[in-house]
């Protein structure tokens, strides 16, 4: 069905269609919003939220019902979980694994085509030094834990093109992370927000660095190569920023421009690479 609706939506259609189209759509999403405890909290009564998640879902080839179950969307950004990390590594051609875990530590391997890419960890030291460890989610299940930080590291390091254009948990509130630098909104007093607020992951290891900045040519490959070297894009500019001004030129104000400037992507990789 997810398949039939993205081949119409991608298909050119009169506007007396287009329109009733949509009207079913938003019947089906009113449906499903009404479902109570069915669904989670996020979505009920919310047809508009459902619809979002629907065309989420369509673009990632996800079913509505997973895509509702491990995306949220955090100031209009999806955020998702570790079973849907491993689900989009898969369709990226990455085989994401836990090879071990307990309560102790977890370890995660990524293969393509059957072929070894890296492993990474995550332990209770690691949960420990990120202020982690305290936490409710953590002291009730502390495998759980392990395993998404771990499958979170490893996809991060070794699949980095996964993670483009979404965050994880961990990521969900740093303001950073926007690509375009703007002022941010102010928090009303009403307003409540709670997060989880935690250090950010290390870089990848050298050697993946440096394959991933080596083989970047387009935006999408900037993107992950600054994923990679453990740069936020908002550090990632300002760099460049201050390159820039150095040499007299116009300041980026976002990596779509570093991107479309040769010899500012240059500079920016070089930097990359040089520091790790």
């Amino acid at each position: 069905m997810s398949n039939i609706v993205t081949a119409r939506r991608n298909t050119p259609v009169p506007a007396a269609e287009a329109s009733s189209q949509f009207d079913v759509e938003l019947k089906r999403a009113q449906a499903i919003a009404s479902a109570g405890d069915m669904i989670p909290n996020t979505y009920r009564n919310k047809p508009g939220a459902v619809l979002l998640a629907q065309q989420w879902a369509d673009a990632h080839n996800v079913d509505l019902l997973t895509t509702m179950q491990t995306v949220a969307f955090v100031h209009g950004r999806p955020v998702i979980d570790a079973t849907m990390q491993r689900a989009l590594a898969a369709a990226h051609g990455y085989d994401v694994r836990v090879v071990s875990a307990d309560a102790t530590r977890a370890s995660v391997r990524v293969t393509r085509d059957g072929e070894h890419v890296g492993e990474a960890a995550y332990s209770m030291d690691d949960a420990r030094t990120a202020g982690l460890a305290s936490k409710d989610n953590w002291k009730k299940d502390p495998t759980a834990m392990l395993v998404a930080r771990a499958t979170t590291r490893a996809v991060r390091w070794f699949a980095p093109s996964v993670l483009l254009g979404v965050l994880v948990g961990d990521e969900a509130d740093e303001p950073e992370l926007v690509e375009v630098l703007a002022p941010q909104a102010v928090v009303g007093a009403d307003d409540v927000v709670e997060a989880e607020v935690v250090e950010p992951e290390p870089a990848a290891p050298t050697e993946v660095v440096e394959s991933v900045v080596s083989e970047a040519s387009s935006l999408e490959d900037l993107k992950a190569a600054v994923k990679a070297a453990g740069w936020s894009q908002a550090q990632a500019i300002r760099r460049v920023g201050e390159l820039a001004a150095a040499t007299g030129v116009d300041a980026p104000t976002n990596l779509t421009a570093v991107a479309d400037d040769p010899t500012l992507c240059a500079a920016l990789l070089g930097e990359l690479k040089a520091g790790v």
